[in-house]
């Protein structure tokens, strides 16, 4: 459901704060021409933010690998001291196509430990999918 290729490591790697982009040339041997917004924007089934001051989007893409449509919806179980919300919190997906999402983190407290919870994406035809967080709130918006 989520899609990932080997640019989008590369990409990731590029957007790292402080990595030398030569050193990602020679060790992979493909050149930094494209980076992420934010480390946090690849696209895995889940979501870390290292360390989260007041609030930040994270993108995600997931893709209807069945052979029906599918509407799902999603519910959010937030980490502690964080708000999480979801667009489009409801959305209608054809096969093999996509749908993008974006999710906006907010700190109402900041903790000195990581934070966990979960986005669930509950479809219509039973499939279910969750997306882990993990939070490290710094700061107060």
């Amino acid at each position: 459901m989520f899609l990932i290729e080997f640019q989008d490591y590369i990409s990731f790697l590029c957007s790292l704060p402080g990595l030398d982009r030569a050193r990602v040339k020679y060790v992979t041997g493909v050149a930094c021409n494209i980076s992420l917004p934010s480390p946090a924007d690849l696209n895995l089934p889940s979501i870390t933010v290292s360390a989260l001051v007041g609030s930040q989007s994270v993108h995600r893409t997931v893709k209807n690998v069945a052979n029906k449509p599918e509407q799902y919806t999603a519910s959010v179980l937030p980490p502690d001291g964080i708000t999480v919300d979801v667009q489009p919190s409801s959305f209608s997906i054809l096969p093999q196509r996509r749908q993008d999402l974006v999710i906006r983190l907010n700190v109402t407290r900041a903790s000195p430990s990581f934070k966990f919870g979960e986005i669930i994406l509950t479809g219509s035809l039973n499939h279910i999918v969750r997306l882990p967080l993990s939070i490290l709130p710094k700061s107060v918006a």
